[in-house]
C-alpha cells in the first residue's frame, strides 16, 4: 500500500507533465529576458565571481549575509548526492545522452532560478525581533496571490518543503554518507547517524548565522577538493575525453541510450531522465534555494538573481558535467548489474585456487583416459608422455596445465558430430573455464564456414573436439565420455 502511494507520488512529482511545465517555464523566462545567461554573460560573471571579495558594506551593517554566503548556503543543499549519485543514475537509466538533456534543462533552469531568487529578494521581510531577513516562495506566493488562496498555497509549500527535506533531502544525503562509510571503512550506520545528528544539531543550534558560516566555509572547500580529484582522474584518461563528449552528443538523439533497458528506448527516455535528474541537482523550480538567497544583504534583487544563474551553472553545467566525464572517460560499467557482477567476480576469486586445482586434476585424468581409448585418434595435453610440451609443462606449470583438452575422434566429422549429440553430462558451449564440463566441435560450429581442406590447412582436424573439463566428479565425467564415444 505504502509503496503504491509512493510510486504514485513519484509519478506526479517527476512525471512528464511536471517536468515539461518546469522546462517550459524556464524557456519562457529565457526568451522574455532575451536569453540573459548568454547576452549578459559578462555582467553575470562580474556581479558574481568578480564581486566575491568586494562585498562588505551590507554585511558589516548587519543587513544580511553576503551574496556569496547566501549562494554557498543554497549550494550546500544541492552539491553532493545529486551531483555524484544522481549523475551515475542518469547515465545508467538514460545513457550518455541524458547528460546532454541535463545541460538543456540546466540552461533554461538558470532563468527559472533567477526568477525564484529575484522574487525571494523582492518580497522578503525583516524579522522585527532579530532584524534578520526572511523570504522565499511562501512569502512571494502569499503576497503575489491575494486573498485566502495565496495564504493556503504558501502554507502548502511549507508543508511540502518540510516533507521533501526528509525524503529527497536529509534521508538521501545521510543514507549515501552512511553507505559510503560502511563500504569503505566498515563504520556502523548507527554510528554515522549519531555523528551526523550531533554535527547538524550543533550547526542548527547557532541559528541561521552559524549555518551560513558553516556552508560558506565547507561548500567552496569540498567543491574544490572534489574538482581537483576529478581533474586528476580526467588527466589520466584525457585521451578518452573526446570520445566521452561524442557519446553524450550522439546518444542524446539515439534509439539505444539506456543501459538499463538495452536498445530501442528512444531519446525520450534519455530526455526525461536527464532533465529530471538535472532538476534534482540544481533544484530550479523547486523554490527551496531561494529561501537562502532571501537572507542575502544584496540591495538589488537583480544582482542576487545573477547568483541564482551562477548556482545552476556551478552545480550542473560544471560539477555534474565533470562527474559524467569521469565516469564515461574512465570506463566505469553503467549496467545496473555491474555491482552484482563485481560482487560475483570477487566472490569467485576467493575459491579460484581450489577450482583451478580441481580443473587441472580432472583434465589430467581425462587426458590419460582419452589417450587409452581405441576410438580416439590423438590427444593434445601437455602432461601426456607423447606431448612435445611435457618438459616445458613440468618446468613452468608444475601445479597443473588448465582444464582444456583437444582430441580427435576416428571417423572424422560424422563421428565427432555423433559424439557431441550423445554427451549427457557435458554441455555444448562455445566458451571455456566454466565449472561445468563443456564440449565443442569446431568443424560444425565455430569453423563451420570452412571446408575440410581449409580446416586441415588451418590446423583443425574435421574430427577435432575441444573439451573444457569441469570440476564435477571425475568418475561421472569419464563415464559420460565413455558412453558418448561408444556411440560415435
Amino acid at each position: 500500500m505504502l509503496q503504491s502511494i509512493l510510486d504514485s507520488a513519484t509519478e506526479v512529482l517527476w512525471g512528464r507533465g511536471t517536468i515539461a511545465l518546469t522546462l517550459l517555464c524556464g524557456f519562457y523566462f529565457t526568451v522574455c529576458t532575451g536569453f540573459l545567461p548568454i547576452t549578459r554573460l559578462t555582467t553575470v560573471l562580474r556581479k558574481t565571481i568578480g564581486s566575491v571579495f568586494s562585498f562588505h558594506s551590507d554585511r558589516e551593517n548587519g543587513k544580511g549575509v553576503s551574496p556569496f554566503a547566501a549562494v554557498s548556503t543554497a549550494l550546500g543543499g544541492t552539491m553532493g548526492v545529486g551531483n555524484i549519485v544522481g549523475v551515475g543514475a542518469a547515465l545508467q537509466l538514460g545513457g550518455a545522452g541524458s547528460i546532454f538533456w541535463m545541460w538543456v534543462g540546466a540552461f533554461f533552469g538558470m532563468m527559472t532560478k533567477y526568477m525564484e531568487v529575484f522574487l525571494a529578494v523582492e518580497f522578503r521581510q525583516r524579522d522585527p525581533d532579530s532584524r534578520a531577513l526572511r523570504g522565499g516562495p511562501m512569502y512571494y506566493i502569499s503576497k503575489g496571490i491575494s486573498g485566502t488562496l495565496g495564504k493556503i498555497l504558501a502554507v502548502l509549500f511549507c508543508i511540502f518543503c518540510a516533507l521533501a527535506s526528509f525524503s529527497s533531502g536529509s534521508m538521501t544525503q545521510t543514507n549515501a554518507i552512511a553507505q559510503s562509510l560502511w563500504e569503505s571503512f566498515s563504520l556502523s550506520p548507527t554510528f554515522c547517524a549519531v555523528i551526523l545528528t550531533l554535527l547538524c544539531g550543533w550547526v542548527l543550534s547557532g541559528g541561521c548565522d552559524r549555518a551560513v558560516k558553516t556552508c560558506s566555509a565547507l561548500v567552496p572547500l569540498m567543491s574544490l577538493f572534489y574538482l581537483l580529484g576529478c581533474g586528476m582522474i580526467l588527466f589520466f584518461y584525457r585521451q578518452n575525453i573526446p570520445d566521452a563528449f561524442h557519446q553524450i552528443i550522439t546518444q542524446a538523439f539515439s534509439t539505444e541510450t539506456s543501459a538499463l533497458t538495452g536498445t530501442g528506448v528512444g531519446f525520450f527516455v534519455s530526455m526525461r531522465v536527464g532533465i529530471s535528474r538535472g532538476i534534482f541537482t540544481h533544484e530550479a523550480g523547486l523554490g527551496s534555494a531561494s529561501i537562502a538567497h532571501a537572507c542575502s544583504g544584496a540591495k538589488s534583487p537583480v544582482e542576487q538573481g545573477f547568483w541564482g544563474i551562477f548556482e545552476v551553472f556551478c552545480d550542473t553545467i560544471l560539477v555534474c558535467s565533470i562527474t559524467a566525464l569521469v565516469i564515461l572517460a574512465s570506463g566505469v560499467p553503467l549496467s545496473p548489474s555491474a555491482a552484482q557482477d563485481a560482487f560475483l567476480l570477487n566472490h569467485g576469486l576467493e575459491t579460484l585456487a581450489l577450482r583451478m586445482e580441481r580443473h587441472c586434476q580432472n583434465a589430467d585424468r581425462v587426458a590419460h583416459f582419452l589417450a587409452s581409448c581405441d576410438k580416439v585418434e590423438s590427444v593434445n595435453y601437455p602432461t601426456l608422455d607423447n606431448s612435445p610440451y611435457k618438459e616445458l609443462a613440468q618446468k613452468y606449470l608444475p601445479k597443473g596445465c588448465s582444464g582444456v583438452i583437444a582430441f580427435s575422434i576416428k571417423g572424422g566429422r560424422d563421428a565427432a558430430v555423433r559424439f557431441i549429440d550423445n554427451v549427457k553430462l557435458a554441455s555444448l558451449v562455445v566458451h571455456v573455464a566454466d565449472v561445468r564440463t563443456l564440449v565443442l566441435h569446431p568443424a560444425s560450429s565455430t569453423h563451420r564456414q570452412l571446408t575440410d581442406e581449409q580446416l586441415v590447412a588451418a590446423g583443425i582436424n574435421p574430427g577435432l573436439i575441444r573439451l573444457s573439463v569441469g570440476i564435477e566428479n571425475i568418475d561421472d565425467i569419464i563415464e559420460d565420455l565413455t558412453q558418448a564415444l561408444a556411440k560415435a
